[in-house]
């Protein structure tokens, strides 16, 4: 099984972005098969997208300056496979339930404190 190492800079996220895109096809016919069992692609798109999400985290807490290329693997990866940005997206809310968009109507016994909250 091939394993690719995450952290990159700017000047190396197409050839990250390719790698990927190279290696996720061939999921299922190396010495793993997904195929065997029905939840098998779920769960690896699952553990995917969980990694991607940690090693962001931990690559822009580091750095900063690779936000940019993070997120960039991450649109690249839910362009050509649209069920990893699902679970990326689910992950993202996990970590950071800021993201979840939520709009709270304000009724006309509310104060300005309690709307805020």
């Amino acid at each position: 099984m091939m394993c690719l190492d995450l952290s990159f800079t700017t000047s190396q996220n197409s050839s990250k972005l390719r790698d990927m895109n190279n290696v996720l096809p061939q999921v299922g016919t190396t010495s793993v098969n997904i195929g065997t069992h029905p939840y098998a692609r779920c769960y690896c798109v699952n553990l995917f997208a969980a990694k991607m999400v940690r090693q962001g985290e931990d690559q822009i807490a580091s750095t900063t300056q690779a936000a940019f290329p993070v997120a960039a693997l991450a649109v690249g990866m839910w362009t050509e496979f649209n069920e990893i940005g699902h679970h990326l997206l689910a992950h993202f809310y996990s970590v950071c339930p800021i993201l979840v968009p939520m709009y709270v109507n304000r009724t006309k016994d509310m104060s300005e404190a309690e709307y805020m909250k």
